[in-house]
């Protein structure tokens, strides 16, 4: 994440290696016998757990040319929104490419 003033924020980078594929994020998590239904926020608690039932996004478009937010494919704006809602916390930038110049915001 990152501070973004008062509130975290996250920055969701490198996204252009994505670009052809389907990815998956946990929607559950199991540490021993306890099930997770929202993302462990400490370390010590997620180091000791295992995704479990995914949800799957994709195939991912290319971002290479996207300057925009409301311009990024539809599936990378699902997986956006499914990061939000599970984190409970804001995309506030979105990096597609090693130069700092493809920072999306």
């Amino acid at each position: 994440g990152v501070n973004g003033g008062n509130k975290s924020v996250i920055a969701l980078t490198k996204t252009d290696v994505f670009d052809g594929a389907d990815i998956q994020l946990a929607r559950t998590y199991i540490r021993d016998d306890e099930v997770l239904h929202r993302f462990p926020r400490d370390n010590r608690i997620l180091n000791n757990c295992i995704g479990y039932d995914y949800e799957r996004f994709g195939p991912m478009e290319s971002t290479s040319d996207i300057k925009r937010m409301e311009e990024l494919p539809q599936e990378l704006l699902r997986a956006k929104g499914f990061l939000e809602e599970r984190l409970r916390t804001p995309v506030a930038l979105i990096g597609n490419g090693e130069d700092f110049k493809r920072i999306i915001f």
